[in-house]
């Protein structure tokens, strides 16, 4: 079985879930057609945009990083490293969006880590009056409990006997 024309043919339904804004759609196709065809660049470089549309951006700088290091590698190889003006275009796009993608990644991480520490700042010190015997003297010095009701005494508490009796 030729599992490259697969690879093709799972890929290409992946534009077509991009056209129809299907991203997370087009993600799963893309990566059908990568497991099939691992150095598949064009499934790389659609993955990578379907996820900059679904804001996932990690997945997106490591796609575009992996595309364009196989597309280095490919030309290197192919042309001696002579490179054609469409392709340097085309790339400088791709490195664009991978700039674009990365500030983005950033700018996620910055705003989940500044929310994290507005909730920390928010709860800082929530706890502590119960912690310093506060407006509830849980230490056992108070006869009463929070509710005015008074404790019994700890010698009035029944306790079970330790002592181990066999009824058999």
């Amino acid at each position: 079985m030729d599992y490259s024309v697969n690879a093709v043919l799972y890929c290409n339904r992946a534009a077509a879930h991009m056209a129809l804004r299907k991203f997370d759609t087009a993600i799963n196709d893309c990566s059908r057609s990568l497991h099939l065809r691992p150095n598949y660049p064009k499934a790389k470089l659609r993955r990578a945009r379907a996820y900059v549309e679904e804001k996932r951006f990690s997945g997106a700088v490591r796609d575009f990083e992996e595309y364009l290091k196989e597309m280095k590698e490919e030309r290197i190889s192919a042309t001696g490293n002579n490179v054609s003006a469409a392709s340097a275009a085309e790339t400088a796009d791709v490195v664009a969006e991978l700039a674009a993608a990365r500030l983005a990644a950033r700018r996620e991480r910055d705003k989940t880590r500044t929310e994290a520490n507005m909730h920390r700042d928010a709860f800082n010190g929530f706890g502590d009056a119960f912690n310093r015997n506060g407006p509830f003297d849980f230490s056992g010095t108070s006869s009463e409990d929070p509710f005015g009701r008074r404790r019994p005494s700890s010698s009035s508490i029944p306790r079970p006997s330790t002592s181990s009796q066999s009824s058999r």
